[in-house]
């Protein structure tokens, strides 16, 4: 049976949490990083358990000088019509979720190493789930696929929605 408990010194104010981060670099860019914790209504679409929300990312033809990620900016068009798009489009949407997870993975460790001050923050995190997390079109609603995320796989915190929005910081000149 799932306990449902709380990291103590984390209060929330009705169901909203937010933090924002000053700097937080992925690769050669700085970002603003604005963290929002939402406690979902388990009843509205069907939402169920612990959901990771990703946004401001670079995509997969963005990163390619950097990694080895689908270089080629593809044009939106109908499924199943032309195969060979519809493989590139696989191959980029799989490019995407490695990206999301390195967004995620680079902010943890930015937030390990902000000292005891975020401790409980980073430790609600983990206990939602984040290090049992797995991409799914359905994460947000059950009917369509209108907000695709990661769902979690936590045991101590249940039912709530994590957005990250990453908001790159353009250099003075």
């Amino acid at each position: 049976m799932n306990e449902l408990t709380e990291v103590p010194s984390l209060k929330f104010d009705g169901y909203y949490k937010e933090y924002t981060f000053d700097v937080v670099d992925v690769l050669d860019k700085s970002y603003k990083v604005n963290l929002h914790i939402n406690r979902r209504n388990s009843e509205r679409y069907g939402a169920k358990g612990n959901v990771f929300y990703v946004s401001g990312t670079l995509s997969p033809h963005e990163l390619s000088p950097y990694h080895k990620f689908y270089h080629e900016e593809l044009k939106p068009g109908p499924q199943g019509v032309d195969l060979e798009l519809d493989k590139k489009w696989k191959k980029y949407n799989r490019n995407e979720v490695k990206i999301y997870n390195m967004y995620i993975d680079r902010f943890m460790d930015y937030l390990s190493g902000m000292g005891y001050q975020y401790h409980d923050l980073e430790y609600y995190i983990l206990r939602a789930g984040l290090n049992d997390r797995k991409w799914n079109m359905h994460a947000g609603c059950s009917m369509c696929k209108c907000s695709p995320g990661f769902k979690m796989k936590g045991t101590y915190v249940y039912n709530n929605a994590f957005s990250l929005s990453f908001e790159e910081i353009k250099p003075q000149p």
